[in-house]
């Protein structure tokens, strides 16, 4: 079985191709539904931050707290990682963060729901007449996050996956011995050994084949049993003739 046609071959190539497909398709599939799934966490997030810096802000632009904060944005969370300013719809930036360390906020169009660019991810939303309220989320901590979750559906993949190949190999290499034990019993056939093969040797889809060959053996005895009791019988006739005429010559 090693030539190219192969039955060995085919099976590995179709079986191989077809776990090597799901075990690709499979995982990722998952990763693209965990993209998502992380994706519209961070979405809503994002706005239901932003919706919880609303009132505070508004007091600010209302002229409460001003004095507290100087025009700038108070912030609670000690690992608050979001970014954010209020501005107005002719572009006045209202309230911003300190500027110390800080790259250029993301300019994204003034229009309630969410943008993004290559960087950052950013929900805007109407909080006065004209005046909106932007809360920018940096994209590394997502992409950190769906590049684990991706590391860990695939890992398992491409562990297990020359396993599966193995044990295909094996597999299919012991369901095909069953063929090779016929093809032995058959070229051990010939002339002087024309038995017929035990059928239980042989699972049921071979067993047919088997029974075949026996039939064909059943058939081939027959005829050499025919044609050497064809042979014996033409030289006893031979024989009768030619000791008749040696006793008439005596």
């Amino acid at each position: 079985m090693t030539n190219s046609n192969s039955m060995t071959r085919k099976l590995i190539s179709w079986l191989g191709g077809a776990t090597l497909l799901v075990w690709i398709a499979a995982p990722t599939i998952a990763a693209f539904i965990f993209c998502n799934n992380v994706n519209e966490s961070s979405d809503d997030l994002l706005q239901g931050s932003a919706e919880y810096r609303e009132p505070e802000l508004i007091k600010v632009l209302n002229g409460k707290h001003v004095d507290q904060y100087n025009n700038h944005l108070p912030t609670y969370e000690k690992y608050w990682t979001y970014r954010e300013q209020v501005i107005n719809k002719y572009g006045v930036v209202l309230i911003s963060e300190p500027e110390e360390g800080q790259q250029p906020f993301p300019d994204a169009p003034l229009s309630n729901g969410f943008w993004r660019n290559a960087d950052y991810r950013v929900y805007t939303e109407e909080i006065q007449d004209g005046v909106y309220h932007q809360l920018a989320e940096p994209l590394d901590g997502r992409r950190t996050t769906i590049a684990k979750g991706a590391l860990f559906v695939f890992l398992p993949t491409l562990v297990l996956l020359p396993f599966s190949l193995a044990v295909w190999w094996i597999v299919i290499r012991r369901s095909l011995r069953p063929i090779e034990v016929l093809r032995q019993q058959i070229g051990s056939r010939d002339g002087g050994n024309l038995s017929p093969m035990d059928l239980g040797d042989f699972p049921a889809e071979l067993a047919p084949i088997a029974a075949s060959v026996n039939r064909l053996l059943d058939r081939l005895r027959a005829a050499l049993e025919a044609e050497r009791e064809f042979a014996a019988n033409s030289a006893h006739e031979l024989r009768t003739p030619i000791a008749g005429s040696i006793a008439q010559m005596q």
